[in-house]
Formats: C-alpha cells, structure tokens, sequence
C-alpha cells in the first residue's frame, strides 16, 4: 500500500582511505528504512559525491558539491581515519569543508573517528597529525564517535543511527507514541501464549534499534534492549528471568541470536509486521 514519507537527504562524508566504512552507512541507511520508514513516515537517502555529483567546470569543484549536494542534506555523516584529504583552498580539505558548512547551516552532523593502530612509517605523518588536530575541533564542537574496527563501526553507527532518528524532530519527522505500539504488540501476540517478561523485552527491542543484549561478566549478566539496560538486578532469579524470555522469543520466531556467543539477538520480520500495520 502507498504511503507518503519524509525524504531526508544524508550527506556521507569522508577522505579516500574510509571507502569501507562508505559502503557501510549506506548499507545501515537503507536497513533503517526497511525496518523504520513505512511507521515512521521517514526515508534515509544517502548522498555522496561519487554517486550524486556530475562534470561541471566553472567553479571550484568542492563549491560545486556544496551547492548541489551538501545544500540540499538534513543529516551528514562524516568519518576519519588516517588521512583529513587535499586543502581546497578555503579549508583543510573537502570533506571538513562539507562539515563545518553544514554544521554552521545548524544541521545534523554525525562524526566517527577510527581509532585502529597503524604500521609504523605506512601513513603520511602530516596527514595523520591534521586528523587529530580536526577531531580535537569536532570534540570542541560535541559528541563524536571512535570505533577500531568496520565490526564495531557497523555495530556503532546502527545503535547511533537509531538513537539519532529516535530523537530527530529537527529532521522534521514525529515520534511513533508507545502507547500505540504497546498496544499493537500486544494485539499481535496474543494468539500465542507469551509471558509478561517476553512481551516487555520485544516492546523493548523495538522501540530501541531491534537489538537485544544479553552481556555475561564478573558481577552477572546484563540485559539491554539496544542501549538501555532491561533490569539492574543481578540476582540468579532475574538472570534467569530474562534468559527464558529471550528463548521463548526465540521458540516464537521473534527473536534470534546473530552468533554462536549468543550476546546479541535481532528481532525478526515476525516482531516487526505488528509495527509495520500501524500504518494500514
């Protein structure tokens, strides 16, 4: 069925030596929008030079980007490794260029840095110093995000991401009210015979990013839907609690586990169809 959304442009920005993590954000854009656009009347559209920009000559080619591209993106997403790229005669270099210009527009700009060692003598000593001194601006300017590896990346940047157009009204899109999807959950899911701790952890799940977290270590184990803790009772009683919750959703094809360490479980296709007839 045809439904009208908010179209929301997203500047990815970033040196040559990020083109992985490139691939990356646009795979997490539209996973966003698989799972999230039909509720929340919202699409993530990623945007960049390579894809979007054109030959033109007259004009400096960074300004050209900036007024076809970068004028016309709500969200920019901006990452760092060793290299902050070629000046452009204006600033330090194209992509810092395209974020002090956006975040001066008063727009949202999410920025990473990875913080991955690198061998010794393989990276451009100057280079690599302009980065820092660009993260210590950034650093001045907000929150930014430091990930070492393109794992922690994606799991960084999809938790982010979420948090991020959770609370995005200056993107101009609302807020899905939990009274509404509690109610459609539970409507769902009463054909089938599920517990009190199973429907509060799915409830859970679906309103953070579709993740839950089941995190053993010295003092317990900790539960998290997304970011945000389940319970902070580490009695062997709620501990198990939770663990028969995460299997009976499990045995409804509700939730499932995304490794062998089960730590992290995804809520499936089944979970959220009830989110999705919100908007029949």
């Amino acid at each position: 069925m045809p439904y009208s959304a908010t179209v929301i442009p997203t500047m990815i920005a970033s040196p040559g030596d990020a083109q992985e993590e490139r691939g990356l954000v646009r795979k997490l854009l539209h996973e966003w929008n698989a799972v999230n656009s039909e509720i929340r009347k919202a699409v993530l559209a990623p945007v960049g030079w390579e894809t979007h920009a054109s030959p033109r000559l007259r004009g400096r080619a960074q300004e050209i980007i900036n007024s076809k591209l970068l004028k016309k993106c709500d969200l920019l997403v901006g990452v760092f490794w060793t290299r902050l790229g070629s000046p452009t005669g204006e600033y330090e270099s194209g992509t810092v260029e395209e974020i002090k210009k956006h975040v001066e527009a008063g727009k949202l700009a999410m920025v990473y840095f990875c913080t991955k060692p690198v061998v010794k003598n393989s990276n451009d000593h100057d280079q690599y110093g302009r980065v820092i001194e660009f993260k210590e601006w950034c650093k001045a300017e907000g929150i930014i995000g430091e990930y070492e590896d393109l794992v922690e990346f994606e799991e960084l940047f999809r938790k982010d991401l979420a948090l991020t157009m959770n609370d995005a009204d200056e993107l101009g899109i609302g807020h899905v009210p939990q009274s509404d999807l509690d109610a459609q959950i539970s409507q769902d899911t009463a054909e089938v015979q599920i517990s009190d701790a199973a429907l509060k952890l799915l409830q859970s799940a679906i309103v953070a990013d579709g993740r839950v977290l089941m995190l053993r270590h010295l003092g317990g184990t900790t539960f998290q839907a997304g970011s945000t803790p389940i319970t902070h009772d580490n009695s062997r009683r709620e501990i198990a609690k939770w663990e028969g919750a995460i299997e009976e959703l499990e045995s409804l094809d509700l939730l499932r586990a995304t490794g062998p360490k089960r730590e992290i479980f995804e809520a499936t296709n089944s979970a959220f169809e009830a989110i999705d007839r919100l908007a029949d």
